[in-house]
């Protein structure tokens, strides 16, 4: 998701030109620039912390099950 949202961000003018893409949200113009940069760069720290929320929540279920 987040590498065709800045792909679709780089391409932007082209996508406007072809028809095949002209109705991508960003081409369309129905999803503004900052919208879709704002929304990439989400996906990304989700994707980045995923580990440590994963871990997070693991150890506070280790600890709830014994009873800390």
């Amino acid at each position: 998701g987040t590498g065709c949202t800045i792909n679709d961000l780089w391409d932007m003018e082209l996508d406007k030109k072809v028809e095949r893409t002209r109705s991508r949200p960003l081409a369309a113009g129905t999803v503004t620039p900052r919208q879709a940069a704002g929304e990439a760069a989400l996906r990304l720290v989700r994707l980045v912390d995923s580990p440590r929320l994963a871990a997070g929540a693991a150890g506070c279920g280790s600890q709830h099950l014994n009873g800390y």
